[in-house]
């Protein structure tokens, strides 16, 4: 694909709640970029904080009363953080008990993929939203003040090696924004034949979409984060291939080529909850198996998420 560094680190939690019950929203993120990002802008110097509040003050309609009913997603801010961070459950249950354990994904994207920000600001932050219980986003049996980091892992290619384990951080791991492809074969061929795609949360491309994207507009969607992530969030997908190496962009139009031709079989997309961030959600055949040319980026999207509100975990799907 590209030969410019596309940076990314990911962090995987395991939580363990320390109460008889908590009680999950319907979608977690969403309170989390709330919570978490206030409890981040509380804690850092007036000069730093100031990014971080003003971004969160789009999240104020989310103050005190989390719950809501009367909550939409036209409301839901796409950026509420002043940095390019992804986060995503695993979605299993919405009610767990003492010492049951809760998987949540962090994603310090591009320029904002920083370790020492993960160690000097995040975790700390994550640590007393744990343990602290603020009246400010307090409600019966909710997560925040009820749960101990268990242990922290961070990606390696396919593998997750420990940062945190039994809540003991290990200083000595060194992390950097390009282990995360670390034996990922993006240029290689891939063994197995792939004709389905499975959204995993919530989509909602940006292109105005129609219901049941197609590959091209799915491979459109990918290049235009490509964009974003290396040249800034307003850059367009034509600023983007204007920087890439002959070979590559004539190794794009032909992989762009391909999906042109690539129909779709069947599909169970349906329409995502009018209160949580995305439109679509199911999975979609297509009728022929895809292209080896295309699953590299198939591959990226995949790890990156694509469209709307990737911030809360929305864009992402698995290959089958």
């Amino acid at each position: 694909m590209s030969n410019t560094p596309l940076n990314l680190i990911r962090y995987l939690f395991i939580l363990n709640v320390n109460s008889s019950l908590v009680w999950l929203p319907k979608w977690p993120s969403i309170e989390l970029s709330f919570v978490l990002g206030n409890t981040i802008a509380d804690q850092l110097p007036t000069t730093q904080a100031r990014p971080w509040k003003k971004a969160l003050a789009a999240c104020n309609l989310y103050d005190r009363k989390l719950q809501s009913k009367k909550k939409k997603k036209e409301n839901i801010p796409q950026s509420p953080w002043p940095i390019d961070a992804i986060l995503f459950w695993y979605p299993v249950k919405r009610a767990y008990g003492q010492n049951e354990r809760i998987l949540l994904e962090l994603k310090l994207v591009g320029q904002c993929a920083d370790h020492g920000l993960f160690l000097e600001v995040i975790l700390p932050a994550i640590e007393n939203i744990g343990k602290v219980p603020n009246p400010r986003w307090h409600y019966t049996n909710c997560l925040w003040g009820h749960f101990d980091i268990q242990s922290v892992y961070t990606a390696k290619g396919r593998q997750w090696k420990p940062l945190v384990k039994d809540g003991r951080l290990d200083l000595r791991y060194k992390v950097n924004p390009s282990q995360w492809s670390q034996g990922l074969k993006f240029d290689m061929a891939s063994s197995n034949a792939i004709d389905s795609l499975t959204w995993i949360a919530p989509f909602e491309l940006k292109n105005i979409p129609p219901k049941i994207p197609s590959m091209s507009l799915i491979m459109e969607e990918i290049v235009q984060r490509m964009s974003s992530i290396i040249l800034g969030k307003y850059a367009t997908r034509d600023n983007f291939l204007e920087i890439l190496e002959s070979d590559v962009l004539l190794s794009w139009r032909e992989a762009i080529e391909q999906a042109s031709h690539i129909p779709l079989l069947r599909h169970d997309i349906t329409r995502a909850p009018s209160d949580i961030p995305g439109q679509w959600i199911g999975s979609q055949t297509f009728a022929t198996f895809i292209p080896t040319s295309i699953i590299p980026y198939l591959e990226f999207g995949s790890i990156f998420h694509i469209g709307k509100y990737t911030h809360y975990g929305c864009g992402n799907f698995v290959m089958i």
